[in-house]
Protein backbone atom coordinates (compact mmCIF):
# COMPACT_ATOMS: atom_id res chain seq x y z
CA UNK A 1 0.00 0.00 0.00
CA UNK A 2 2.58 2.31 0.82
CA UNK A 3 4.50 1.89 -2.34
CA UNK A 4 1.13 2.58 -4.48
CA UNK A 5 0.04 5.43 -2.34
CA UNK A 6 3.44 6.97 -0.55
CA UNK A 7 1.81 10.32 0.95
CA UNK A 8 -1.10 8.21 2.72
CA UNK A 9 -0.77 7.54 5.96
CA UNK A 10 -1.18 3.23 6.35
CA UNK A 11 -1.28 1.32 9.88
CA UNK A 12 -2.14 -2.64 10.31
CA UNK A 13 -4.63 -3.27 12.77
CA UNK A 14 -2.52 -6.22 14.12
CA UNK A 15 0.38 -4.69 14.73
CA UNK A 16 -1.64 -1.31 16.40
CA UNK A 17 -3.70 -3.37 18.19
CA UNK A 18 -2.13 -6.77 18.58
CA UNK A 19 -5.95 -8.26 19.83
CA UNK A 20 -8.99 -10.33 18.54
CA UNK A 21 -11.22 -7.31 19.28
CA UNK A 22 -12.56 -6.24 15.75
CA UNK A 23 -14.09 -2.67 17.43
CA UNK A 24 -10.81 -1.79 19.60
CA UNK A 25 -8.90 -2.87 16.69
CA UNK A 26 -10.72 -0.89 14.26
CA UNK A 27 -11.18 2.77 15.96
CA UNK A 28 -7.35 2.31 17.37
CA UNK A 29 -6.25 2.12 13.98
CA UNK A 30 -8.61 4.55 12.83
CA UNK A 31 -7.04 7.17 14.89
CA UNK A 32 -3.45 5.87 14.57
CA UNK A 33 -3.45 6.54 10.60
CA UNK A 34 -5.54 9.46 11.59
CA UNK A 35 -3.00 11.24 13.88
CA UNK A 36 0.54 9.40 12.30
CA UNK A 37 0.87 12.42 10.24
CA UNK A 38 0.14 15.30 12.32
CA UNK A 39 2.42 13.49 15.30
CA UNK A 40 5.08 13.26 12.62
CA UNK A 41 4.92 17.11 12.20
CA UNK A 42 4.53 17.95 15.69
CA UNK A 43 7.62 16.10 16.40
CA UNK A 44 9.58 17.55 13.83
CA UNK A 45 8.74 21.03 14.61
CA UNK A 46 9.28 20.66 18.43
CA UNK A 47 12.77 19.03 17.82
CA UNK A 48 13.31 22.11 15.38
CA UNK A 49 12.15 24.89 17.99
CA UNK A 50 14.42 22.98 20.79
CA UNK A 51 17.69 23.65 18.39
CA UNK A 52 16.41 26.69 17.67
CA UNK A 53 15.97 28.30 21.04
CA UNK A 54 19.46 26.27 22.15
CA UNK A 55 17.56 24.39 24.61
CA UNK A 56 20.13 21.32 25.86
CA UNK A 57 19.17 17.58 26.82
CA UNK A 58 17.60 14.81 24.81
CA UNK A 59 13.54 15.25 24.10
CA UNK A 60 11.89 12.12 25.19
CA UNK A 61 8.09 11.05 24.34
CA UNK A 62 6.29 9.30 26.52
CA UNK A 63 4.47 5.95 25.78
CA UNK A 64 1.00 4.75 26.69
CA UNK A 65 2.95 1.70 28.68
CA UNK A 66 4.65 4.84 31.10
CA UNK A 67 8.14 4.23 29.33
CA UNK A 68 9.85 6.86 27.07
CA UNK A 69 10.99 6.60 23.15
CA UNK A 70 13.54 8.70 21.34
CA UNK A 71 11.41 10.86 18.84
CA UNK A 72 12.92 9.12 16.12
CA UNK A 73 11.16 5.80 17.35
CA UNK A 74 7.56 7.58 17.62
CA UNK A 75 7.07 8.96 14.65
CA UNK A 76 5.26 6.87 12.00
CA UNK A 77 5.44 3.60 10.69
CA UNK A 78 6.01 3.66 14.58
CA UNK A 79 2.32 3.57 16.61
CA UNK A 80 1.09 7.03 17.52
CA UNK A 81 -2.00 5.81 19.76
CA UNK A 82 0.76 4.46 22.08
CA UNK A 83 1.72 8.10 22.53
CA UNK A 84 -2.32 9.44 22.62
CA UNK A 85 -2.64 7.07 24.88
CA UNK A 86 -0.17 8.07 27.55
CA UNK A 87 -2.16 10.64 29.24
CA UNK A 88 -1.30 13.61 31.59
CA UNK A 89 -1.38 11.65 34.53
CA UNK A 90 1.68 9.23 33.55
CA UNK A 91 3.50 12.65 32.74
CA UNK A 92 3.47 13.95 36.28
CA UNK A 93 3.89 10.15 37.36
CA UNK A 94 7.11 10.34 35.67
CA UNK A 95 8.10 14.14 36.70
CA UNK A 96 7.36 12.88 40.46
CA UNK A 97 9.56 9.79 40.03
CA UNK A 98 12.38 11.33 38.19
CA UNK A 99 12.64 14.40 40.35
CA UNK A 100 12.80 12.26 44.05
CA UNK A 101 15.70 10.22 41.95
CA UNK A 102 17.78 13.59 42.00
CA UNK A 103 17.84 12.72 38.20
CA UNK A 104 18.13 15.85 35.71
Amino acid sequence: MRELAPGMSVSCSSEVVPEIREYERTSTTTANVYVAPLMARYLEDLERRLVELDIPGQLYVMQSSGGIALPQLARPPADPARRIRAGGRRARRGAVSRARSGSS
